[in-house]
């Protein structure tokens, strides 16, 4: 997967750029070919990688527009991304070690207003989803709590370098449109 990855990025920012992609590669023979319509923005979308391994993280920095990380907490994050603009660094294409680097975060979150409860809940559904060895992380790594604490949570993340988190609710169903107004709340300073 990692090294089909590597080179469907750049045969992707050539079409995108209306260039003519390799047309052969380890992975991919690819026809003569142009993409219409172009993409809105010049160059294409911007590529956000994700990922844990070693390789995932080289792409990031060597390939990506952005990091997009999980299961991270505040002090992982300013790690990751240390990490990952030390080898940007190290890219083979000058023009990718100048070039802007977004940070992203996924985190699962659930506004209670009994912290505990909703700790309890983030625990059950993360061991539900991932294993019952997730359950602990459900503090360390999501945005959990009350309303306040989960602002703290977003700026504690704000401050490590995170500009655009990805919310993943906590929720059944029936609790969905809650869960969403609720998180919708933490950047909104009126709402209390």
């Amino acid at each position: 997967r990692d090294a089909r990855a590597d080179e469907s990025i750049p045969i992707l920012r050539a079409l995108w750029g209306g260039k003519e992609p390799p047309t052969t590669s380890r992975f991919f023979q690819i026809p003569p070919i142009s993409l219409a319509p172009a993409p809105i923005q010049p160059g294409g979308p911007p590529v956000w990688i994700g990922g844990r391994s070693p390789a995932a993280i080289r792409r990031a920095a060597w390939l990506g527009d952005g990091y997009l990380g999980y299961f991270l907490d505040a002090a992982g994050v300013r790690k990751r991304m240390a990490r990952i603009r030390e080898l940007r660094q190290e890219a083979p294409s000058a023009a990718r070690r100048r070039a802007p680097l977004a940070c992203a975060l996924m985190a699962f979150a659930r506004v209670d207003a009994d912290a505990d409860r909703g700790l309890r809940r983030a625990q059950q559904r993360l061991g539900a989803l991932y294993g019952p060895e997730t359950q602990s992380t459900a503090a360390r790594f999501g945005v959990v709590g009350t309303l306040e604490d989960c602002r703290a949570r977003v700026a504690e993340l704000a401050a490590a370098g995170v500009e655009h988190l990805v919310l993943s609710p906590i929720a059944s169903g029936e609790e969905i449109d809650d869960q969403l107004e609720q998180l919708a709340a933490i950047g909104d300073r009126e709402a209390k």
